[in-house]
């Protein structure tokens, strides 16, 4: 739980008490977030969705921003597969420059890290 805080909040250390309060909300979710889950289901039925009619066209990565997989993991191994073009939907519930910007400041770090000069669009809202 510590080490998701610390990521969530920008390396400052989180009081004791909301630390104990959020692992009770985990307790009541079986002790994980269910987003993983729902994202990875989500990044399954798209794929299957998009390569209907045969062929593996379109991969689909799943990559966090707070949590493993972290963006910076997925787009190494995205990377690793040579894409033309990659397209990036943020699954936050809302658009913003807080919300969906900063999954796409995540992406551009990963890509400027591995000097990477594969295109990268993002869907809207």
């Amino acid at each position: 739980m510590e080490p998701f805080l610390l990521d969530l909040r920008g390396g400052r250390p989180t009081p004791p008490d909301l630390v104990e309060e959020i692992r009770e909300r985990y307790r009541a979710t079986g002790r994980k977030s269910p987003a993983v889950g729902i994202t990875k289901d989500v990044a399954k039925k798209l794929k299957r969705r998009l390569n209907e009619g045969g062929g593996e066209r379109y991969q689909i990565y799943v990559g966090l921003r707070h949590w493993h997989p972290f963006i910076k993991e997925t787009y190494a191994e995205l990377f690793s597969d040579a894409p033309e073009l990659i397209i990036g939907l943020c699954l936050a519930p809302q658009q913003s420059s807080l919300s969906t910007g900063a999954y796409q400041r995540k992406v551009e770090e990963a890509r400027s890290a591995l000097q990477s000069t594969c295109p990268v669009s993002y869907v809207g809202s």
